[in-house]
């Protein structure tokens, strides 16, 4: 009978216990009954824990070689500790399929759920998902906000080592190859089921199908973009996406892509649109196209403030506010205003998570003839720094 001694267990022997139970098709319960020990040992052997014992670790190479028949103190046949490749492979041209969903580091997120397949030289992924993709699951992937497809390539190409934390100290971990149509694959998946956000171009992709041909090594993946705010496209808050009363869905959604810096997916857009709609911000005039609508017919979707919303206030007041919203007014004296400022910042503190707004007005004169110009300039030209909307008229 051959014995090996502890030290002479081969310091991959998580990797091999693991996949030879994969193999067999076997639980860790399973395989701990079959050798004779605890489920607990067998959970701690894969995940680097620890050592397995001299005879224990004679079943496992026995297992390698003879089968599962092959497990258990009782085996009768003849033992062979193999520290070749061969040990690793498996039954011949039949590379293994390898879970490691329990395993640390890199090696648990690479894999997790997903199918591994073994050759002599290395690790290619059969199958990957696009969760994995996603920014901050996998190290030293995402060192910028963005990647480019080319470098999500590289990242799998087979050659690219990374270190990771295991047992209190780093260990350099090969990341497994994906051929490129598994990592488009993944790509797609990530990019339509709404995990990651596609540019190349002028095609910004999100949330949707992925035409043909904009997956080049040039293509551009980032976080999903945040969502736009109904009131962020009114009138007053994008001023340049509108005319005299109307606009439409095309004008809105390039005005917000000029001030994101990028093409906006056409999803996001509609998205604030449509809410916009639903609040009664905005409503569709009567010539208006169809809605909702794909980004050809945006051009066609004329919208415009609701009537109720445009009624100017009385001059020289402010506008009615909102049911249950509530309201203290007061006329101040200079030193009162003075006043209130020192108490701003408690007063933001105390209405913490709610809409806290000042309307101010400020009165120059009481009867004719009316203040001097030159007064009226020289005032004017102080509240430009308070405000550019803060102006004597």
């Amino acid at each position: 009978m051959i014995y090996a001694s502890k030290q002479g267990i081969p310091s991959d022997y998580p990797m091999r216990i693991k996949r030879l139970r994969i193999e067999l098709g076997l639980t860790q319960g399973r395989l701990a009954e079959l050798m004779g020990v605890s489920f607990a040992s067998v959970n701690r052997w894969e995940n680097g824990q620890s050592r397995p014992s001299p005879l224990a670790w004679q079943q496992i190479v026995r297992a390698e070689k003879w089968g599962i028949e092959a497990l258990g103190s009782g085996y009768a046949g003849e033992p062979e500790v193999r520290e070749s490749v061969e040990t690793y492979a498996g039954k011949p041209g039949t590379p293994p399929e390898i879970d490691f969903s329990a395993d640390p580091g890199i090696v648990q997120v690479v894999a997790e759920g997903r199918r591994l397949t073994y050759d002599e030289a290395a690790a290619t992924m059969t199958e990957l998902s696009g969760w994995l993709l996603v920014p901050g699951v996998l190290p030293e992937l995402w060192r910028n906000p963005e990647i480019t497809l080319g470098e999500l390539y590289q990242y799998f190409s087979g050659n690219h080592v990374v270190k990771v934390q295991k047992n209190g100290y780093e260990e350099p971990i090969t990341i497994p190859k994906v051929e490129r149509p598994v990592m488009d694959t993944a790509v797609h998946a990530a990019v339509k089921n709404g995990k990651l956000w596609l540019t190349s171009s002028t095609a910004s992709i999100y949330a949707e199908d992925i035409p043909t041909g904009i997956l080049t090594e040039d293509a551009v993946l980032q976080a999903p973009p945040q969502p736009i705010p109904a009131a962020d496209i009114l009138p007053a808050k994008l001023p340049e996406a509108w005319g005299e009363e109307t606009t439409t869905a095309l004008v809105i959604s390039i005005a917000l892509c000029k001030r994101a810096g990028k093409t906006l997916p056409w999803g996001t857009v509609r998205e604030a649109i449509d809410g916009a709609i639903r609040a009664r911000f905005l409503e569709r005039t009567p010539d208006s196209g169809p809605w909702p609508c794909d980004y050809t017919g945006a051009q066609t979707v004329e919208l415009r403030v609701p009537a109720e919303q445009v009624s100017p206030p009385s001059p020289g007041r402010p506008p009615e506010p909102q049911p249950r919203v509530m309201v203290a007014e007061a006329e101040l004296r200079p030193n009162e205003i003075q006043d209130l400022a020192d108490q701003i910042g408690v007063i933001r503190k105390a209405a913490a998570g709610l809409d806290l707004k000042f309307h101010l007005r400020i009165e120059l004169g009481s009867s004719p003839p009316p203040p001097p110009e030159d007064t009226v300039a020289k005032i004017n030209q102080m509240l430009q720094k308070i405000s550019s909307g803060l102006k004597l008229r």
